[in-house]
């Protein structure tokens, strides 16, 4: 009896374990409701300030490019490059570039896609995930250069560096890849639906995208309020060397782990040179909620995700290898002459989470009036 209950408690283990974790988590909540709450409305203000302006145009012109016959006419030109580098069918071109111009989702986005109207193998969308999941201009330039760190030469230096080092990846990943039979990754709806199938799908994106940043703020806001957040960071501090042995360091690494817009944030009221540093990390490791958006992407295509994860540290670590000698010669006297002064503070105010809730209702109404259009016709 005795070994029969003890084999009965390690089966179950997990799942006390995890029953546990949620009666912890369920507790917190109610404990902390007001400071949960706070991060809601943070994370909704980044979405309204941030996110959705920086975002939300791009992603539909880089999804109407990648879906309409232009994207054939764009493709040509990059032939050399997807064949040769990454050994992709040429058609392949505009995908890969609308990746690099449109945000994080879009290039997954488009990747799943191909694959489930079988015009890409499952094998050549995972290694494609590898380099194609990247922080968009728009982003770098707009968001993270002239809002976080007030310069767009900044934003300019860690778009160059995430480019080289998802080329590098790229090469690397697809240094023996074989272009399969029937891959050709042409999509070509008319213009029309392109336009119609690119709003729905940067509405949905964005609803996504918005609705990780808000969960994820909540959870970071959680973790910050309980002492967790802070009592690792300070851990973190004591064993590291004494140049680097700020909290708030790691308290803006960790953060960033879990959701990137919220880590780059923290990361802009640091001093000195760690701003940079940190923030060219944090961009092409995109994070945890990230992940979950590519992963939510590709559910039911039968893509793997675990080259993607890995390609994440390689991406991060080169992008800041890359940025921070071009930062040295090129961005340092900017941060110096603008210090903490320029830098932004998001201001959660009942105006600005309003407006964040009036722009995801309107996506989530478009969403649900292009799903139940079809069933309408076929009535």
């Amino acid at each position: 009896m005795p070994k029969k209950k003890h084999r009965f408690l390690l089966r179950r283990a997990p799942s006390l374990l995890g029953a546990g974790i949620l009666l912890l988590l369920a507790a917190a909540l109610l404990v902390l409701s007001k400071e949960v709450g706070d991060g809601v409305r943070e994370g909704l203000s980044i979405c309204t300030n941030v996110v959705i302006p920086s975002l939300f145009p791009f992603m539909i012109l880089s999804s109407f490019l990648a879906l309409s016959p232009l994207s054939e006419l764009i493709s040509r030109p990059l032939s050399p490059i997807t064949r040769r580098l990454f050994h992709l069918p040429p058609e392949l071109g505009a995908t890969v570039l609308m990746s690099f111009v449109g945000g994080y989702p879009v290039g997954a986005k488009t990747i799943a896609s191909l694959v489930r109207e079988k015009k890409l193998s499952q094998e050549t969308a995972a290694r494609m995930l590898c380099f194609s999941v990247n922080a968009g201009p728009s982003f770098l330039i707009g968001t993270v250069g002239v809002a976080l760190l007030g310069s767009p030469r900044l934003g300019w230096i860690l778009l160059f560096a995430q480019i080289v080092s998802a080329f590098l990846i790229g090469g690397i990943v697809s240094r023996r890849a074989k272009i399969s039979r029937g891959e050709t990754g042409g999509v070509g709806l008319p213009f029309s639906a392109a336009f119609v199938e690119a709003v729905s799908g940067a509405a949905s994106g964005m609803f996504g995208l918005c609705a990780f940043i808000t969960a994820f703020s909540g959870i970071l806001a959680l973790l910050r309020s309980s002492g967790v957040l802070s009592g690792i960071a300070c851990l973190l501090a004591k064993i590291a060397p004494s140049s680097l042995a700020d909290p708030n360091l790691f308290e803006a690494l960790l953060g960033g782990l879990l959701e990137v817009t919220s880590g780059c944030v923290a990361a802009a009221g640091l001093k000195g040179d760690l701003p940079f540093v940190v923030i060219s990390l944090l961009i092409s490791f995109s994070g945890v909620s990230v992940i979950f958006q590519v992963a939510s992407c590709l559910r039911g295509s039968g893509v793997r995700l675990s080259p993607f994860v890995l390609s994440r540290f390689a991406h991060a670590f080169l992008t800041s290898a890359i940025a921070y000698p071009l930062y040295l010669k090129w961005g340092r006297e900017v941060m110096t002459a603008l210090g903490t002064a320029a830098r932004l503070s998001l201001e959660v105010s009942p105006t600005s989470v309003l407006r964040a809730l009036c722009i995801l209702a309107m996506c989530a109404i478009l969403l649900l009036t292009a799903s139940t259009a079809p069933l309408q016709a076929k009535k």
